[in-house]
Formats: C-alpha cells, sequence, structure tokens
C-alpha cells in the first residue's frame, strides 16, 4: 500500500481494537473509547485507491487497492483470531496475476511473534520470506527488532526501533546480513486517531498517524518517497478526514478517507 496509509502499502494486516489514548505501559490491546471510526475508502487526488469491509464486529474482513481506477490488490483475511487479529491473509495482485499468503504467530496479548509470507503461484506454496518480532508492550508503539530470513533461513536483515515520544514517533535503523546500516527512518506522530489501526496488521504501531516520514539511505542521502504531512482536517472523533502529502522530489498529493464511526 501506500507510505500514507501504508494505509495505504500494505505492509501489514489485522484488526485489533486498540485505544486511540494508548500511552506508554497501558496495554495497547484495550477496547478503545467509543465511538471507533473504520475507514470505508480512501482517496489519492479524488481517485478512489483503497477500500474495506467489516463484520457486524468492526474486524476487518477485506481491502482493495486500485491504480488508476484499476484494481490492483485485493486482501482477503483467511483466518483471525477472537479479537479479530489477523492470523492469515491471502494478497491477490490483479495486475501481475500473483498470489501470495501472509501468516502471523502471536503471543497472548496479541502480539506478532513471527510474520511468513509464502508464494502461492507454484504447484506448492514457497516461503520467501520470514521475520521475527521483539516486543516490549510498555514502549508507545511495542516492536523494538525486527529480525528478517529468506525462505532459506538465511539472515537478509536486521531493524532495530527507538522510540521518541509517548505518541509512538520512532527512529530506526536497518542493518544487512553483514551489519552494514542500508537505511534510516524517522517517523513522526501527532496525538490523534489513526484509522489504519483498524486495517493493520500491527494496529499497536498505528495508535496515532505519521504526520512526517524521513528515508535516509545507506550513502547519506534523502529518498525520494520521504514526505511531510500538510493541512490535515480531523472529524469530530479525532480521525483526519483529508491532508496534503508534500514528498522529498517535489510531488504534492492530496489524501481524503470516508468513515463509518460506531
Amino acid at each position: 500500500m501506500r507510505n500514507l496509509f501504508l494505509i495505504a502499502v500494505l505492509l501489514c494486516a489485522a484488526i485489533n481494537i486498540a485505544s486511540a489514548q494508548t500511552a506508554v505501559g497501558r496495554q495497547a490491546n484495550a477496547v478503545p473509547t467509543k465511538p471507533i471510526c473504520l475507514v470505508q475508502k480512501g482517496y489519492e487526488n479524488d481517485q478512489l485507491f483503497y477500500t474495506t469491509r467489516f463484520n457486524a464486529a468492526g474486524h476487518i474482513q477485506e481491502s482493495k487497492e486500485y491504480k488508476n481506477g484499476q484494481l490492483k490488490t485485493h486482501r482477503i483475511i483467511v483466518r483471525a483470531d477472537a479479537e479479530g487479529r489477523i492470523l492469515e491473509a491471502r494478497l491477490v495482485d490483479s495486475i501481475e496475476k500473483k498470489v501470495f499468503v501472509n501468516k502471523f504467530s502471536r503471543d497472548a496479548a496479541g502480539y506478532v511473534q513471527t510474520g511468513e509470507r509464502f508464494d502461492m503461484n507454484g504447484a506448492t506454496p514457497v516461503l520467501v520470506e520470514r521475520s521475527v518480532y521483539e516486543n516490549n508492550p510498555a514502549s508507545p508503539c511495542v516492536i523494538t527488532k525486527i529480525t528478517r530470513y529468506d525462505g532459506s533461513g538465511n539472515l537478509t536483515q536486521v531493524t532495530n526501533v527507538e522510540y521518541l515520544d509517548a505518541n509512538g514517533s520512532s527512529k530506526s535503523v536497518t542493518t544487512d546480513k553483514d551489519g552494514v546500516v542500508t537505511r534510516t527512518e524517522i517517523w513522526k506522530r501527532d496525538d490523534k486517531n489513526s484509522g489504519q489501526q483498524f486495517v493493520d496488521a500491527f494496529p499497536y504501531q498505528w495508535i496515532h498517524n505519521r504526520i512526517e516520514y524521513t528515508i535516509t539511505k545507506a550513502d547519506g542521502t534523502v529518498d525520494a518517497d520521504s514526505n511531510k504531512a500538510e493541512n490535515t482536517i480531523y472529524n469530530a472523533n479525532g480521525y483526519p478526514t483529508s491532508v496534503t502529502l508534500r514528498y522529498a522530489d517535489g510531488r504534492v498529493s492530496n489524501f481524503r478517507w470516508e468513515y463509518v464511526c460506531q
């Protein structure tokens, strides 16, 4: 999905109804104060790019991503736990005609411990990536380290995450298998509610909205996808309804969302 809702990049994929007022030391999987607002549609420059479907309990069932008016990716929730947190999601790329499956294992509190990605395009599923997560529930956004392996179990990269404030702003440093730094990311967040917590596999990472995203590459240059939010408008429940993103390479995009609030 896109960096913004990264709704929009698909980063990840599950529901966990978490409090938008989560603070350091508070359980991130608590039921939120009503109402919650479930994002139904997202638009970039007035063009539809994202839709979702939830069940009566507010648990994500599927999402669709569009590109230039054409359905690009269809994500279907195959398995979830009793709280609606994703255990397995099927991703169908309608443009490239490929299918992948993401599987998650979680601890008793619902935090992801491992994530596996399978290529489903051959006679049998093929594991292409495995990620192991280290979590600290007392920190604003929980994840403190991610270790990634290829399908054969070889180390590919390690990301260490440092949290910068109670809203979950963070600095993450990624190194390759030899320990060489390949990228550094700074995420700055607001203190408002993020609708992405109800659609993402890692909802405790999305209690608040990302308002500034800076990627520094190995050579010290800033990646073109770095961006900053401007002119954000929030609804009465504290969720963003529109924002302008200004990218490092000069691009400007306007995003807006439609919600159903419960």
